[in-house]
């Protein structure tokens, strides 16, 4: 109730951007960009506005401790003109919600999972793609690569939206209640995994038994009575998530890079005067790499705190990780490629290469 009650507050006098349309979410990936651009309307220098901010994330996150730099830096700017309301902790609704709000123009920007994304922007499924990036570095480079963002800003405008920038702080690892030290042990294990086609493929290629399941109360529920035996996140919701309570070890098989986006409507960031979207630009950069910064220097501390918690940390070899690699195969790749063609894997797999 209280997120509605935001939200027609936010739509009805709040923002001082008209919504696009009738100003109500649309759902779907098919609705042109036409549709979701009606009616935002330009937003000259001088004139007020409010960007509002939504996610789903804690307060303390590393994404919602930059956005309070986000909000001064822009504030600052602009002298006051262009005020940042932000919205955490999942307060106007879950990722799908905030996505389709923002392409209706009743918020201003949002991030979400590349899983979520996927739903609108096919291209997003790029990022299911399996050792793509040998390191969270390289892997930042590639997507700031011209010919990377290029491809992708043009999926995400077609799709009605204005591609911010991506989260890139960890990737994604295995907690189980038994070892791991190689492909062989995963042979029948119920593993956990995202209700997406191409992270259940990944999982059966190393002989593992995927379950697909939504993560938060029903998984930890689910580990809890041995429904399932392990499950993989970035190591921060394993710790958020008190996992180490119901697991008894953490696998670094860092099998795919987490990535979120982050995303505004694109009519609402081409009707900017020039002087307000080099503000917003400038901010958003800044806001991008510092939320990146500190995600990945928490890394070490989440993974402390699961071990303080109980569990033990097995950490995997690079030949290892190879012999996980070499055991998935293209399998993936050929399932994305056949998705969203073969453009975007080309990209992402030339800047990988430039960038070692």
């Amino acid at each position: 109730m209280m997120a509605a009650v935001l939200l027609l507050v936010l739509t009805s006098c709040g923002s001082g951007q008209k919504p696009a349309g009738n100003g109500t979410a649309q759902g779907g990936a098919d609705q042109s960009q036409s549709e979701n651009t009606a009616g935002s309307g330009a937003q000259p220098a001088g004139e007020g506005m409010v960007i509002t901010v939504t996610n789903v994330l804690f307060d303390d996150s590393p994404e919602n401790v930059a956005l309070a730099q986000f909000k001064e830096e822009i504030e600052e700017k602009s002298g006051g003109r262009m005020k940042v309301e932000i919205y955490a902790n999942g307060i106007m609704g879950g990722e799908m919600d905030n996505v389709e709000n923002v392409r209706s123009n009743n918020v201003t920007m949002t991030m979400a999972s590349t899983s979520v994304l996927a739903n609108f922007v096919s291209q997003c499924e790029i990022f299911d793609l399996p050792y793509a990036f040998p390191t969270v570095e390289i892997g930042t480079k590639v997507l700031q690569d011209p010919d990377v963002r290029a491809v992708l800003d043009e999926a995400f405008n077609a799709a009605g939206f204005h591609f911010v920038g991506a989260n890139t702080a960890d990737f994604r690892w295995l907690t189980t209640r038994a070892p791991v030290y190689s492909v062989a042990d995963l042979a029948g294990m119920k593993v956990r995994v995202m209700e997406n086609q191409n992270h259940v493929a990944l999982w059966s290629a190393l002989g593992a038994n995927p379950t697909p399941m939504a993560g938060g109360g029903q998984l930890f529920t689910s580990l809890q009575q041995k429904t399932v035996d392990a499950q993989e996140n970035p190591v921060a919701q394993i710790n958020n998530g008190k996992y180490y309570e119901v697991q008894d070890y953490v696998v670094d098989t860092r099998h795919i890079m987490n990535v979120s986006g982050w995303i505004v409507n694109s009519g609402w960031y081409e009707g900017l005067s020039e002087e307000d979207r080099a503000i917003f630009d400038t901010a958003a950069d800044n806001f991008i790499s510092y939320a990146c910064q500190l995600g990945a220097d928490r890394v070490a501390d989440d993974l402390a705190a699961c071990e303080a918690g109980g569990m033990t940390h097995i950490p995997l070899s690079d030949e290892i990780r190879a012999e996980f690699k070499a055991t998935i195969g293209d399998t993936v790749e050929k399932m994305i490629r056949s998705d969203i063609g073969d453009e975007l894997v080309d990209a992402i797999q030339a800047a990988a290469l430039k960038y070692q």
